[in-house]
C-alpha cells in the first residue's frame, strides 16, 4: 500500500474510532465522564493549575474510585489535552492511538487491520485507553515511550524486541518525560506508591500466568526464540486487570488471516460474556469475575498459535510481500 493511501486510511480509521468512542461515552452517561482517561486528564489539569495531582484526583468525583493509580508521567503525556473537556479529549486520544496503530499495521498485509475490531480494541474505544499506542510500539518502537504512563506492561512489551538499538529513541523520550514529571513534582513517586497501597482498587491487577487457567502458559517457553512467544510470556507475567483492553498487544500474535479471524471471533465472544460477569459489583470484583475470560479467550488461543510454530528467531512484523499470499 502506498504511503499516501496508508495516511488517508489511517486518518479515516482514527476519525471513526473517535466517533465510536464518543458514542460509547454518551451511552455510558455523564457520570462515566471519559472513563479511565479521566484520571490522567484531571491530573494534567492539576499540573497546569498548580494543584497537587494526586490530591486533586482523590478529592474529585470520578467514574470509579477517586484515586490516581498512574505515575505522574501519564499526566505529563496528556498535557496537550488538558484544555479540552474530558469527553472531547478522551475520544480524540483514542482516535489518535488507533490512527497510529492503523498506519503501523498497514506497513504489512491489509488483513492485519482486523486487529482493530478485536474484543480488546472494542474495550479500548469504550473505556478510553493507551493500548493502541503501546501495541503500535511493538512494530514501531518509538511509540514504546508511552510505557512511562503504563509501566505495568513494560516487561510484556520489551521482551519481544529483537533489535535493542531501536529502543534508544523511546528510552530517550521516556527519560525526558520522566525528567519533566520530576521537575513538576519531585516527590510524586511517594504519592503514587502511597495511593497504590492505600486503595483496595489497586488489587484488581493480576498475573495471567498465576491464574488456574493460565498456568499452562508456561509451556510456551519451549518456543522462547520467537518474538511472539516472548510477547505472550511477558504479558502473562505482567500485572493487568480483567477488562480486556490491556491485552490488545496479544492480537499481534496471529500470523495468518485465518488465525486473526479466529482471534477476532474468540476475543469478541469472550468480551461479550465477560461484560455480563460481575455486573453491579465494584471494580475489583468485576475484574476478578472477568479475568478468567481474559485468560480463556485471549491467552490460551495465543498459546496454541505459538506452539504450532517452530522455535526459531522471528519478529512480530509481517512483510508486505505476505499480502500477496493472503488475497
Amino acid at each position: 500500500m502506498k504511503l499516501a493511501s496508508r495516511i488517508i486510511l489511517s486518518i479515516a480509521i482514527g476519525v471513526g474510532a473517535t466517533h465510536l468512542s464518543r458514542h460509547w461515552l454518551i451511552v455510558a452517561g455523564p457520570a462515566f465522564q471519559a472513563g479511565d482517561f479521566t484520571y490522567p486528564w484531571l491530573a494534567a489539569r492539576g499540573i497546569l493549575s498548580g494543584v497537587e495531582p494526586y490530591q486533586l484526583v482523590a478529592t474529585t468525583p470520578m467514574p470509579f474510585p477517586s484515586a490516581f493509580f498512574y505515575p505522574l508521567t501519564a499526566a505529563v503525556w496528556l498535557l496537550p489535552f488538558a484544555h479540552l473537556a474530558s469527553r472531547i479529549a478522551g475520544p480524540i486520544f483514542v482516535g489518535l492511538g488507533f490512527a497510529i496503530l492503523a498506519f503501523v499495521l498497514t506497513a504489512g498485509p491489509r488483513w492485519r487491520l482486523l486487529v482493530l475490531v478485536t474484543g480488546p480494541a472494542l474495550a479500548v474505544s469504550a473505556s478510553v485507553q493507551w493500548s493502541p499506542l503501546l501495541t503500535a510500539g511493538l512494530l514501531w518502537p518509538p511509540a514504546l515511550a508511552v510505557l512511562t504512563a503504563k509501566p505495568n506492561l513494560l516487561l510484556g512489551l520489551i521482551a519481544p524486541q529483537t533489535r535493542f538499538r531501536s529502543l534508544i529513541p523511546p528510552i530517550i523520550v521516556g527519560l525526558v518525560i520522566t525528567g519533566v514529571s520530576f521537575a513538576i513534582e519531585p516527590s510524586w513517586p511517594v504519592h503514587w506508591l502511597a495511593t497504590l497501597r492505600a486503595n483496595p482498587a489497586a488489587s484488581q491487577y493480576r498475573f495471567p500466568l498465576f491464574h488456574p487457567l493460565g498456568i499452562c502458559l508456561a509451556i510456551a517457553a519451549i518456543r522462547w526464540r520467537r518474538a511472539d512467544t516472548r510477547l505472550l510470556l511477558g504479558m502473562a507475567i505482567s500485572p493487568q486487570n480483567g477488562f480486556f483492553y490491556d491485552q490488545l498487544p496479544l492480537m499481534l500474535i496471529p500470523k495468518t488471516p485465518i488465525e486473526l479471524v479466529i482471534a477476532v471471533t474468540l476475543s469478541q465472544v469472550g468480551l461479550h460474556y465477560a461484560e455480563r460477569a460481575g455486573l453491579g459489583l465494584d471494580p475489583v470484583a468485576q475484574s476478578a469475575a472477568r479475568f478468567p475470560y481474559v485468560v480463556a479467550f485471549l491467552y490460551l488461543p495465543a498459546l496454541v498459535m505459538v506452539l504450532r510454530r517452530p522455535n526459531e528467531s522471528s519478529s512480530l512484523a509481517i512483510a508486505p510481500a505476505d499480502q500477496s499470499s493472503s488475497k
